[in-house]
C-alpha cells in the first residue's frame, strides 16, 4: 500500500481554530495535540470555547504553552435554553486571565434545530454586545444561516470585527463579510474535491483578509480524511492554499500569521 503524503514542517505557521477538550473526548490526551502542534512549526494557536463550563480546564493547558490562546463564549445549541446571566459570566471569564484573545464560538446554525431562529439571534447578538464592551473580536459559526447571519451582523455592528470560522460558503457571502471587516477561515474541506466554489472564493478575496484553520478535531484535510484532526494537520491546508495561490507557502504563512497577530492582538512575530 503506498504511504499518503506528509505535509512539510511550516516555520510560524498558525491554527486559528481547534478545539483541545473535544479532542480528549477522541482518545487523544492535551499533551499529544499541542506538542505535536508546536514542535511541527506553529508559533501561534486558538482554543475555541462552545460554553463556559469547561474555561478553567482549558487555562490550565494554556498555561503551559505561551503560543496558546483561549475564546469564551456559547455554540447555538445554547439557545435552547439561553443563561440568563451570559453577560456576567462572559466578563468574568475574560478578566480571569489574558490569554482570552476572543468572544466565541458563537453565531447561526440552522442546520439543527437548536432553538428557534430568534433566540439564535438573541444569543449572537448578546455576545456581540459583550465583545464590544470588552473591545475583543468575535469567532463566528454559520452554517445554512447566511442571509440572517448577516442582517445580525448589519444591525449590530461588531466593533471589534472577528472571522467567519471554517467558512463554506460562496464568493458573494465572503465578500459582503470582509466588507463588514470579518476575516474569512478555511479549514481542511478547502482540501476536498467536491469544493470546487470554496476554492474560487479563497483565489479571489484578498489575502490581508485570510486565516487558516483545522476546527480539529473535525474536518481532517486530504490526505488524512477520515481520521481524527490534529492543530498540526492545518499544514497540508496551506500547502493546497499555496497551490491554488501560486505563492511560496511561507508567504502565505506569514500573510495569514500577521492577519491572525493583527486581528487576536498578539505579540508580533
Amino acid at each position: 500500500m503506498k504511504k499518503k503524503a506528509e505535509a512539510p514542517n511550516i516555520d510560524g505557521y498558525v491554527d486559528t481554530h481547534f478545539h483541545v477538550l473535544h479532542s480528549i473526548k477522541m482518545g487523544l490526551s492535551h499533551e499529544e495535540i499541542l506538542d505535536a502542534a508546536f514542535n511541527s512549526g506553529m508559533s501561534f494557536g486558538i482554543d475555541i470555547a462552545t460554553g463556559p463550563e469547561d474555561f478553567d480546564e482549558r487555562l490550565t493547558f494554556a498555561a503551559d504553552y505561551p503560543g496558546l490562546f483561549l475564546s469564551v463564549g456559547y455554540y447555538p445549541s445554547w439557545a435552547e435554553s439561553i443563561p440568563d446571566f451570559l453577560e456576567e459570566t462572559l466578563v468574568a471569564q475574560t478578566r480571569k486571565n489574558d490569554k482570552v484573545v476572543a468572544i466565541g464560538e458563537s453565531g447561526l446554525d440552522y442546520h439543527w434545530n437548536y432553538g428557534t431562529p430568534e433566540d439564535q439571534q438573541k444569543l449572537f447578538s448578546r455576545q456581540i454586545n459583550v465583545a464590544n464592551q470588552l473591545k475583543l473580536p468575535l469567532i463566528v459559526h454559520c452554517r445554512d444561516a447566511q442571509e440572517d447571519l448577516l442582517k445580525v451582523l448589519r444591525h449590530n455592528r461588531a466593533e471589534y470585527r472577528g472571522v467567519i470560522h471554517c467558512f463554506s460558503g460562496d464568493y458573494s457571502f465572503a465578500s459582503a463579510c470582509v466588507d463588514l471587516g470579518f476575516y474569512i477561515s478555511f479549514a481542511g474541506n478547502l482540501t476536498y474535491k467536491n469544493a470546487p466554489e470554496l476554492r474560487e472564493v479563497l483565489k479571489r478575496i484578498p489575502l490581508q483578509s485570510i486565516l487558516m484553520e483545522t476546527d480539529a478535531p473535525y474536518l481532517s484535510p486530504e490526505p488524512r480524511r477520515g481520521r481524527t484532526n490534529m492543530p498540526s494537520n492545518v499544514r497540508f491546508t496551506y500547502h493546497a492554499a499555496a497551490n491554488l495561490l501560486n505563492i511560496p507557502v511561507q508567504d502565505l504563512t506569514s500573510m495569514v500569521r500577521s492577519n491572525m497577530e493583527e486581528l487576536f492582538s498578539l505579540p508580533q512575530s
